[in-house]
């Protein structure tokens, strides 16, 4: 999985959900209301065997329509992002053909912009992982009715 699979899925999510404009590089050319996604973390460890431990930390903004007095715009905003993660009671995202659950999620506003964020955590395959043939090079020996 790779870094914009990331982002493509979840603009898409919010695009389709919500019907408002998604950036993700200049913030300030955003027609408002919309929302910007900023990923805050990305980090890939590497194990043996061709895997790697994915986590990535994301805060979605959401941009107000008006500079002042949008707090309860502000805060629906949130909560219609909290809703549109909800699948039967846990926060989920598709990528590709994952499902991940969201993490440590987290609502607030800050400078006149509501946040959300929350984290993501996988383990993932990577490269070419060698295909091995399990009985090349295995020899056995049967004993036959004798013992021999």
């Amino acid at each position: 999985m790779e870094f914009m699979d990331f982002i493509k899925s979840l603009s898409r999510k919010i695009d389709s959900f919500t019907g408002k404009e998604v950036g993700i590089d200049n913030i300030n050319n955003l027609e408002r209301p919309a929302y910007f996604i900023q990923v805050i973390d990305y980090k890939k460890e590497f194990f043996a065997n061709h895997k790697e431990k994915i986590h990535v930390g994301i805060d979605i903004v959401y941009i107000p329509e008006n500079d002042e007095n949008n707090k309860a715009e502000i805060y629906n905003a949130l909560d219609k992002l909290n809703d549109m993660f909800d699948v039967k009671g846990n926060k989920i995202l598709q990528i590709k053909d994952r499902f991940l659950t969201l993490k440590n999620e987290n609502m607030k506003t800050v400078d006149g912009l509501g946040h959300y964020i929350f984290d993501l955590d996988l383990f993932d395959v990577y490269g070419g992982i060698p295909k091995q043939d399990i009985a090349n090079g295995l020899k056995l020996k049967f004993k036959n009715k004798t013992g021999e």
